[in-house]
C-alpha cells in the first residue's frame, strides 16, 4: 500500500515517507528520494522533518558520515543541540583525519558554542582548519566561525589578525554568501576595535548576502548589521532589522539562532524604552529556553529578563534572574556574554541608590574591556553607570579618567552615546567638587547630544542630574523644569525607581511645603506619601530609606502637627501651601 501512494502523491516528502516505509532492505531509489525529500522540508523551515527522514534513510543502511553530519544539523536547526552533539561526536571518533572529518568538527564548534563552550569549540576550530587541507571552502566558514568565537572569547586583537586573511582566502574562493559572512566578521571586529565603522564594506556585505543560506545566525551580515545600526544610535533601524530577522528564525524553525536575536532585539528595546515590547520578548524567549534544555540558552534568556525587571522596578527579581545567568555563564568560556548581566546588576544598584556595590560589581569591567582590546566605547555599555558608582564612593580619580575615555572616543568617532553620557559624567564629576555652574553646562551640553540619540530613558537621566544641579545652584524654577520632565518620562516608560527618584528630587525643590507646616523637608516628603495611604514598607523603598527612619519622621510630623491618625495626616497634607519663594542666586552648599 505504502508503494502504491508512493507512485501518486507528489509531494517528494510524502513520497519519501512511503518509499521508506515500503522498503524491507536498502535501496539506492528510496535513500536518494529521502535526502531529496529531507532537502525540500529544511528549504520550508521544517528542520525536525528533515531530521526524520534521513533517520529513516540511516536506519534503512544508507548511514554515511555526510548523512550524518546533515541529521545533526537538522537536529541542532530544530532546538535539540544535545542530540546533535551526540551525533556529531560519535561520527568524529569514527573518522580518518581529513575534510569529512573536519566538517563534523567545526560543526561540533557551533553546536557546542550554544552550551557556552567557547575554548572547547575553538579548540575543535582550530583542529578542524588543521584536517581541512585545500578544502578553500571549508577554511574559509571554519575561519569566520573562528572569528566569532575570539571575539567572544575577548581575543580581539586576534581576531583582527585573522581578518585581512579570512577575506583574501573568501575573495578567492569566489562564493559570495562566505564572502559576505567574511567581509560582515571583518566590519564588525574593526568596529570593536575601535577603527569606526565600514559602511561601505558592510553594505557590500548585505548586497552579497543570500537569506536563504543555512547557518548560525550571529555570523549573517544582516544581523552583524543590525547590531551595527543600534551600536551608532539608530535604534529604531536597529530594531526594525532585528525584528525580521527573529520573525524569519520562527518562520524557518531556527530555535537555536532565535535565541541569540531574541537576546540582543530585547537589549535594543530597553533602550528605545519599549519596555512593554521588551518584556514580552523576554518571556517568550524564557519560555523556549526551557524547552530547549541547554543551559546556555537558559542563561541567555534569563539575562534578558534581568535586564527588563531591571527597569521596571523589581530589583529582587531582577537580582535573582542576573545571578541565575552569572552563574551559568561563568561555568563557561564566553567572556562577552558574562558582561551583561553583571551590566544589569550595576545599574540596578544605581537605580536602588546603592553605590558601593554597583562600584564593586562594575569599577572591575573598565579595565576587563581594556584588556580585551575593545577600542569602541559602545562595546562598554556599562560605563556611565560605573562613573556614577565611583563617584558616589568617593574615587573621582577613576571615574575621571573612565570619564574622559568615554568622551574622547566618542569625539574621535562621533558617537552621539558616548558624547551625551560623557558629558553627564563630567557632570556628575564637576559637581562632586563644587563647581556647579561648570557642571550645568556639561549637563547642557549632553542634553544637546540627546537630540540625536532616541534613548528616552538615559536622556531623562540626564534632565535629573541637571535638575539636581539647578536645585543645588538655588536655580528653583530650572530645577522645577527639569525634575518635571524628568519624572514625566521616567513615568511613562515605566521606570518607577527612577519616576520616584525625580518626584522626590522635585519635593526637595519645593520646600515651602516644609514650611507652611513646621516639617522638616523629610518630615514633609514621608508625611506626604503616608497620606496617600501607603504602608511604612512602601515609603520607604519610594525614598531609598529604611521602615524604622519613616516611623521616626511620622512620629515627630504626628507630633508637630497635632495630630494622631492617618486620616488626619491626610487631612492636613492636602490643605493648600504657601507660595514658593522666588528664584536666587548664589550656591547651596549641601
Amino acid at each position: 500500500m505504502h508503494r502504491r501512494l508512493a507512485g501518486i502523491t507528489t509531494d517528494p516528502e510524502e513520497r519519501a515517507r512511503h518509499l521508506a516505509q515500503a522498503a524491507i532492505h536498502f535501496d539506492a531509489a528510496t535513500t536518494a528520494a529521502l535526502d531529496v525529500g529531507a532537502a525540500r522540508a529544511r528549504s520550508r523551515g521544517a528542520p525536525a522533518a528533515a531530521a526524520e527522514l534521513l533517520e529513516l534513510a540511516i536506519k534503512l543502511g544508507a548511514d554515511t558520515a555526510e548523512r550524518r553530519i546533515r541529521l545533526a544539523r537538522h537536529h541542532f536547526d530544530a532546538g535539540d543541540p544535545a542530540r546533535a552533539r551526540m551525533l556529531l561526536e560519535e561520527t568524529v571518533a569514527g573518522l580518518p583525519a581529513g575534510a569529512t572529518r573536519a566538517e563534523a568538527l567545526h560543526l561540533l564548534a557551533v553546536v557546542r558554542l550554544h552550551d557556552d563552550s567557547y575554548l572547547e569549540s575553538a579548540g575543535y576550530l582550530q583542529q578542524a582548519l588543521g584536517e581541512a587541507g585545500a578544502e578553500l571552502g571549508l577554511r574559509v566558514r571554519i575561519l569566520i566561525q573562528l572569528l566569532f568565537v575570539l571575539v567572544n572569547l575577548g581575543r580581539i586583537p586576534d581576531a583582527l589578525e585573522l581578518t585581512s586573511g579570512s577575506m583574501a582566502d573568501a575573495e578567492r574562493l569566489g562564493d559570495p554568501g562566505l564572502l559576505a559572512k567574511a567581509l560582515a566578521a571583518s566590519v564588525m571586529i574593526r568596529f570593536l576595535s575601535g577603527h569606526g565603522l565600514d559602511e561601505p564594506t558592510l553594505q557590500r556585505a548585505l548586497n552579497l548576502e543570500d537569506p536563504d543560506t543555512p547557518g548560525p545566525v550571529m555570523l549573517r551580515p544582516a544581523l552583524v548589521a543590525s547590531l551595527l545600526l543600534a551600536w551608532t544610535g539608530r535604534l529604531d533601524q536597529a530594531a526594525d532589522r532585528l525584528l525580521s530577522i527573529r520573525h524569519r528564525c520562527l518562520e524557518r524553525g531556527e530555535e537555536s539562532d532565535l535565541m541569540f536575536t531574541a537576546f540582543h532585539l530585547v537589549i535594543v528595546q530597553c533602550w528605545r524604552g519599549n519596555l512593554a515590547g521588551a518584556r514580552l520578548i523576554a518571556e517568550d524567549t524564557l519560555e523556549r529556553a526551557v524547552q530547549l534544555g541547554t543551559g546556555f540558552s537558559l542563561a541567555i534568556a534569563l539575562a534578558a529578563r534581568a535586564n527588563v525587571v531591571a527597569y521596571a522596578g523589581l530589583p529582587d527579581e531582577a537580582r535573582r534572574a542576573a545571578h541565575e545567568a552569572l552563574a551559568i555563564f561563568e561555568r563557561g568560556s564566553c567572556l562577552a556574554v558574562t558582561v551583561w548581566p553583571a551590566v544589569t546588576l550595576g545599574f540596578l544598584e544605581i537605580s536602588v541608590g546603592d553605590c558601593e556595590a554597583a562600584a564593586a560589581t562594575l569599577g572591575p569591567l573598565a579595565a576587563a574591556a581594556a584588556a580585551m582590546g575593545y577600542g569602541e566605547p559602545t562595546a562598554a555599555p556599562f560605563a556611565p553607570d560605573a562613573v556614577e558608582a565611583l563617584i558616589g564612593v568617593g574615587r573621582l580619580e577613576e571615574a575621571a579618567a573612565l570619564t574622559d575615555q568615554l568622551e574622547s572616543n566618542g569625539r574621535r568617532l562621533d558617537r552621539a552615546w558616548a558624547l551625551a553620557l560623557g558629558a553627564r559624567c563630567q557632570s556628575l564629576l564637576l559637581a562632586a567638587t563644587g563647581d556647579l555652574d561648570r557642571a550645568a553646562e556639561a549637563a547642557e551640553r549632553a542634553l544637546v547630544e540627546h537630540q540625536r540619540l532616541p534613548m528616552p530613558f538615559e536622556r531623562a537621566r540626564t534632565l535629573l542630574v541637571l535638575g539636581q544641579i539647578q536645585r543645588r545652584r538655588r536655580r528653583k524654577q530650572a530645577a522645577t523644569v527639569a525634575l518635571r520632565e524628568a519624572a514625566r518620562i521616567f513615568s511613562e516608560l515605566g521606570t518607577p525607581l527612577w519616576a520616584s527618584r525625580a518626584q522626590n528630587e522635585l519635593e526637595r525643590v519645593n520646600i515651602n511645603h516644609a514650611g507652611s507646616t513646621g516639617l522638616t523637608p523629610t518630615e514633609h516628603r514621608v508625611a506626604r506619601l503616608a497620606a496617600t495611604g501607603m504602608t511604612n514598607r512602601k515609603v520607604a523603598d519610594a525614598l531609598f530609606i529604611s521602615p524604622k527612619t519613616v516611623e521616626a519622621n511620622l512620629a515627630r510630623a504626628y507630633s508637630k502637627l497635632n495630630i494622631h491618625s492617618r486620616a488626619e495626616l491626610g487631612q492636613r497634607m492636602a490643605m493648600p501651601a504657601h507660595r514658593e519663594a522666588p528664584d536666587s542666586g548664589g550656591r547651596d552648599r549641601s
